[in-house]
């Protein structure tokens, strides 16, 4: 099974400003996947259990949040 979904990125003591469906703010969002492996299993809820999972996001939008309040520099990323 595949899924999609928005995910919300938050900094201790950094004040977001970027709302979720909820209201609450947050520094940055990223869209993100997911990929879930199931088997059956006899033991699992209805007979089936979670082999794997696997997220793919991309994270430019924290790291471009990062550099811009100094967090982290180029540098530190590599770029310079």
């Amino acid at each position: 099974m595949i899924g999609h979904a928005k995910t919300y990125v938050g900094f201790k003591d950094v004040e977001g400003t970027i709302p979720d469906n909820d209201g609450k703010k947050w520094s940055a969002v990223m869209e993100a996947a997911f990929r879930f492996w199931y088997v059956k299993d006899e033991s699992g809820p209805d007979g089936i259990k979670i082999k794997g999972t696997r997220i793919y996001a991309d994270p430019m939008p924290a790291l471009g949040f990062m550099l811009q309040k100094g967090m982290v520099s180029a540098k530190d990323l590599g770029l310079a």
